[in-house]
């Protein structure tokens, strides 16, 4: 079976929470229709994500145990005051797993200071038998030995073209999302 959800504007947020909240009533998922940022937060790394934006809010949670995975698994909608004074709203996956042990990173797509940046300072890839991935995306963090043990290049499919997919891993957390998007939910059984 599958179920989609299509992306709403901001401004009909009460639809949105109306069909996931649905959604998660036909699969079983518990689903929270929003929490606190701030307690919410306690715990987790500090994601570039939420960092330097003000009127944080995470709302549509689902929530669900993944024994195979070692934790369980949160979809949200991240909601933020932009530098433009919009609100911006981005569907999160968060996975936490006690089986994860992840060096601090992130994989971003790359941008203009990433062109400009070639013109200066030239440095290898971390995967560069992958180049499609290399081409648009980077991976930053400190320890590039420890990412290249725990990034599996399995996962580099996921990364194709320009999609602008980030993944930000620390400890026990994994988060992927696409930077103010609300993209359309599938589920087989679980939210995925």
């Amino acid at each position: 079976m599958r179920i989609e959800i299509e992306s709403m504007p901001l401004f009909d947020q009460r639809k949105r929470h109306g069909q996931l909240s649905q959604l998660a009533i036909q699969q079983q998922i518990p689903f929270a229709k929003s929490q606190k940022f701030k307690e919410w937060r306690t715990g987790l790394p500090n994601f570039r994500l939420w960092k330097k934006k003000s009127s944080r809010k995470i709302k549509n949670i689902f929530q669900f145990n993944e024994p195979d995975l070692g934790g369980h698994i949160q979809v949200f909608d991240f909601l933020c005051m932009d530098d433009d004074g919009e609100t911006r709203r981005t569907t999160t996956f968060m996975l936490e797993s006690r089986d994860l042990r992840l060096p601090s990173f992130r994989i971003k797509p790359k941008g203009f200071e990433d062109m400009i940046g070639r013109l200066f300072v030239t440095r290898a890839p971390l995967f560069p038998a992958y180049s499609d991935f290399s081409k648009n995306y980077k991976i930053i963090g400190r320890d590039r030995n420890a990412i290249r043990y725990a990034i599996k290049p399995e996962i580099f499919t996921l990364f194709t073209g320009k999609n602008n997919w980030h993944l930000e891993g620390e400890g026990q957390f994994l988060i992927w999302y696409r930077k103010k998007k609300t993209p359309p939910l599938y589920s087989d059984h679980v939210l995925l």
